[in-house]
């Protein structure tokens, strides 16, 4: 084999490597509620009949839950509650996380005639910790294809 035949297939060879480890990554993002649909400020969430909000979380990987700690790395911001309490429950392959507002919805916001609420994910280490994948990996909470960034998702209620 000549010299620039062999160096064409491992150039072959090196890009066939490429695709596969970008094709296993373990890259871990929120897949749902995107902040870039349009829709999702009003329909990423539901609420109980006692008034209780609702959202469900899904990520491109498993998640580790231990990670995942209400008021730490996962924080809901509402007008009248700066960093409100909720509880987690997983499914069963770490990659849906449905998170449920502790108070509700009258206590939680303050209608003129509409209100907002956020919730963040963190990805960047303010002191807490971060949302790590089953594999250990930081979430890429700001899209930026590598680990860090928090992930932040605005909703809109209407009044």
């Amino acid at each position: 084999m000549k010299w620039y035949q062999s160096s064409r297939v491992i150039s072959i060879a090196f890009a066939l490597i490429a695709i596969f480890f970008i094709g296993c990554s373990s890259l871990v993002q929120v897949i749902s509620p995107n902040p870039t649909d349009p829709t999702a400020t009003t329909n990423g969430y539901n609420m109980d009949a006692a008034g209780h909000y609702i959202i469900k979380i899904v990520f491109n990987n498993a998640i580790n839950p231990s990670t995942v700690v209400i008021k730490q790395t996962l924080k809901l911001h509402f007008s009248k509650d700066p960093n409100a309490d909720a509880t987690i429950a997983w499914s069963p392959d770490s990659k849906i996380a449905t998170v449920t507002t502790v108070l509700t919805r009258d206590m939680l916001n303050i209608f003129r005639p509409d209100d907002h609420f956020t919730l963040t994910l963190v990805g960047t280490n303010e002191g807490n910790g971060v949302v790590k994948s089953a594999g250990g990996d930081v979430l890429d909470g700001d899209y930026s294809n590598s680990g860090g960034g928090n992930y932040v998702m605005g909703f809109t209620i209407i009044g």
